[in-house]
């Protein structure tokens, strides 16, 4: 990311669980305060109230009726953050997991949500197995 006046950081090279729970509770927060000051700029005047918003920006944001979607880790953030904050009324995970490796998963599918959320993927691979298992049990315990 290059910062005003020039400065670049890079990404630190993630490995292991536990840096990528980190990022989707990064992630997570950084949603929670888009909302914040989407309800902030919805209120008026604005975050920088010296230029004020475009006209009909604060009627255009409905934020009763929010959606989020993300692919791959930002799908698992959508799902993550639908457990956490009830302003999001549905979400989609394209082509994304809700594990962070083979035995541990997110909260959200743990927890599960009351709210519509769709997993989608690619034709011959899926995740829901790992999904169901902790939401339902072993599936060999499943009739079909």
């Amino acid at each position: 990311m290059q910062f005003p006046g020039g400065r670049v950081e890079f990404q630190e090279p993630m490995s292991g669980t536990e840096d990528l729970k980190k990022v989707v509770e990064t992630r997570v927060r950084d949603i929670r305060f888009v909302l914040d000051q989407l309800a902030l700029v919805r209120r008026g005047p604005g975050p920088d109230a010296r230029r004020g918003l475009p006209k009909g920006l604060d009627k255009a944001l409905d934020l009763e009726r929010v959606g989020m979607y993300g692919h791959s880790g930002g799908g698992a953030t959508a799902a993550e953050t639908m457990r956490v904050d009830r302003r999001i009324d549905a979400g989609v995970n394209m082509d994304g997991t809700l594990q962070y490796d083979d035995s541990d998963f997110l909260p959200v599918a743990r927890e599960g949500l009351d709210r519509p959320f769709m997993l989608m993927g690619k034709a011959g691979q899926t995740h829901l197995e790992g999904v169901l298992a902790v939401l339902l049990g072993p599936l060999d315990r499943l009739e079909t």
